[in-house]
């Protein structure tokens, strides 16, 4: 379910969501830890809207998102 959300309309979770993935196998607590804090970031931000700008470089499209992350947390 977090695969489809990071993919679909979350690309802002996605390089955590995939991450965690890598350790679907080898599970342990921190992982929980860092799981919940996806979930709950998630929820903090249901609410914000994603910018989306896309601009013509030459022959390339570039497609760039935004989100400004909520009081407290941090974005990498």
């Amino acid at each position: 379910a977090l695969q489809y959300l990071a993919r679909a309309t979350r690309p802002d979770i996605s390089f955590a969501v995939n991450k965690l993935a890598r350790y679907q196998t080898a599970w342990t607590q921190m992982h929980d830890k860092q799981l919940k804090r996806v979930i709950e970031y998630v929820n903090s931000t249901a609410d914000e809207k994603l910018e989306w700008k896309i601009m013509a470089e030459g022959d390339h499209v570039v497609i760039d998102y935004d989100l400004k992350a909520p009081r407290g947390w941090r974005v990498d």
